[in-house]
């Protein structure tokens, strides 16, 4: 079964994150056993890489021209990959691009990287106060995104079982695509009130998400967020917000949030 869900999101995640061939427009080319393409900028951008090393120092240049971009699901499914060095060439990093790198512990940048940091085994992009990449590997059963990060990355968390618990801060404005996908032990989680948007898919195959609370400031709701939640028990609403009218349509369980203003009077 769980084979099953994990080949069926990998299918997803495909889709999702490759274009069809008849919508690819750039030219596709190999080196060293990455599929790249050049941007428009003469630099190169790695597009695809599946070679069964476990451990990958990108190269700074791939056939003469500069890495500056690792693109959306660019090592999705390298299962043996247990370590990724990349260099300071690359300036911006796609969604999701390790997804499914089941066995991938360590990603390192240096210290001083121009464009990313690593924090706690974490990877952010600095481009966009990103959260790219949360190890599946990491044993923790709690992790507290650091206060700065404006987003939450597709596929940031995807399949972290570990996971019980992840505080949000207010600094938090978008949930991205299968965002905590298949993050089976997670029970329950609070969006602050920063959050405006919840992309497709963020929650997605939470097996045992049983509660949820989702601030009037979300204004945004993507398709099947909590396909999958089959112990979903309540999504705490504020009344007439969006969320609250997102449950209405989806035949999702809510409950009002309980209104404190009270207590500042």
């Amino acid at each position: 079964m769980k084979r099953a869900l994990i080949v069926t999101l990998a299918l997803l995640l495909l889709a999702f994150f490759f274009p069809a061939a008849g919508e690819q427009e750039e030219e596709m080319l190999v080196c060293e056993g990455y599929e790249y393409c050049i941007l428009e900028d003469g630099t190169a951008e790695i597009m695809r890489y599946q070679e069964p090393v476990e451990f990958l120092e990108i190269p700074d240049k791939l056939d003469g021209l500069a890495v500056t971009s690792i693109g959306d699901g660019a090592f999705t499914g390298c299962e043996n990959l247990k370590g990724i060095a990349i260099p300071d060439s690359v300036t911006s990093v796609g969604y999701n691009p390790f997804d499914l790198c089941t066995s991938l512990s360590q990603v390192t940048v240096h210290p001083d990287h121009p464009a990313l940091a690593i924090i706690d085994g974490v990877l952010f992009s600095k481009e966009d106060e990103r959260l790219v990449w949360y190890p599946m590997t990491k044993e923790d059963t709690a992790y507290e995104i650091p206060r700065g990060t404006l987003m939450i990355g597709g596929g940031a968390f995807s399949g972290c079982e570990n996971l019980r618990s992840v505080t949000i801060p207010d600094s938090v404005i978008s949930i991205g695509l299968f965002a905590f996908v298949m993050c089976n032990h997670l029970s329950g989680i609070t969006l602050p009130d920063s959050v405006t948007s919840i992309d497709s898919y963020a929650f997605s195959w939470c097996e045992n998400l049983n509660s949820i609370t989702i601030p009037d400031s979300v204004a945004s709701i993507g398709a099947d967020v909590f396909y999958g939640c089959k112990n979903l028990k309540e999504v705490i609403v504020t009344p007439d917000s969006y969320a609250q009218k997102y449950c209405e349509e989806h035949g999702l369980p809510f409950v009002y949030q309980e209104n404190t203003d009270w207590l500042n009077n």
